[in-house]
């Protein structure tokens, strides 16, 4: 593992991003499972950063409405978290688990489950929840390689 030159944080060598502070790292790797990070310059990166833009714009495995969320969040220096997602709010965890975001689906079941016995209309404040801040849960799973809860 590297550190963060920023902040000290773990790197892995899947991350495009610190964990921490957010700095943009680039990582070059061998076959032999030896990489080296090169953190960018944060003075030279500004909202225009195009090569995140354009890396978010070559993920074909997104739609065309999450790329386009993700160029928003990213240009907004995460600002703007994602406009309301009906999809993840109308499914929450189970919406979580199908993008990888197992941290929050576990913490939604667990937390609906618990609200739940409470009364129906405090669990649906899980769902609420997952409705405003779907879309910047999955830009950070996939552009940050970080799983949050919330």
């Amino acid at each position: 593992m590297s550190l963060c030159e920023k902040c000290g944080y773990d790197l892995r060598a899947t991350d495009k991003f610190c964990g921490a502070c957010g700095t943009h790292v680039k990582v070059s790797g061998s076959q032999d499972g030896n990489f080296t990070i090169e953190i960018e310059n944060s003075s030279t990166m500004d909202s225009g950063d195009k090569s995140v833009v354009n890396e978010i714009n070559n993920m074909s495995f997104l739609s065309p409405y999450y790329r386009q969320e993700f160029i928003k969040i990213y240009e907004s220096n995460e600002s703007y978290t994602g406009e309301w997602n009906w999809m993840s709010f109308l499914f929450g965890p189970f919406w979580a688990i199908l993008k990888g975001l197992w941290l929050s689906a576990i913490v939604g079941f667990l937390v609906a489950a618990l609200l739940g016995f409470i009364s129906d209309y405090l669990a649906m404040l899980i769902a609420v929840l997952f409705g405003l801040r779907g879309n910047y849960l999955y830009y950070s799973r996939i552009v940050k390689s970080k799983q949050i809860i919330y």
